[in-house]
């Protein structure tokens, strides 16, 4: 259940933060100023999606030490897609 909650979270929170992006770029352009100021910061989305990544290397960690193949998990491989960063969404390591 945990697992379907962070996957629904992580894919909502993505879509409202690329929603509030646009309006923020739309309000900047209106105002005359540079609309890649924001784009240098690092979003609230990307700190949560960090966070859970952070979490599921944990948890698969746990899993491990407790003799529990994590990527045998279907549900722990999905996760680990929605939230790790691009460059690591392939390859499952803690």
């Amino acid at each position: 259940m945990l697992v379907l909650k962070s996957l629904q979270y992580g894919d909502q929170a993505r879509k409202t933060e690329s929603s509030l992006q646009r309006i923020r770029q739309g309000a900047q352009r209106r105002a005359g100023a540079s609309s890649d100021v924001s784009d240098n910061n690092v979003s609230d989305t990307d700190k949560i999606c960090m966070q859970l990544f952070l979490d599921i290397q944990e948890y698969g960690r746990n899993l491990s030490a407790l003799g529990v193949e994590a990527v045998k998990i279907p549900a722990f491989c999905s996760l680990w897609q929605v939230v790790a960063p691009t460059n690591r969404q392939n390859t499952i390591s803690f």
